[in-house]
């Protein structure tokens, strides 16, 4: 299955392009995520979404009359 996974890097052809010869290519896709995109066993509690705003570098805006 490692080498499905090489297999569409190199070539960049989609998912269920990948060769038989190499598994189904939804497990090939599966371990693809899960080597890239490992689960955490702790959920992150500490962020939160005001952490992932752009901070503001502008002068305050002031009220119009």
């Amino acid at each position: 299955m490692i080498d499905g996974i090489r297999f569409r890097i190199r070539t960049g052809a989609p998912w269920p392009d990948v060769p038989v010869e190499y598994g189904p290519w939804g497990r090939v896709h599966g371990l693809f995520r899960r080597r890239l995109f490992p689960r955490r066993a702790v959920p992150d509690t500490t962020s939160s979404r005001s952490s992932l705003r752009r901070p503001s570098f502008s002068r305050p805006v002031t009220e119009w009359r």
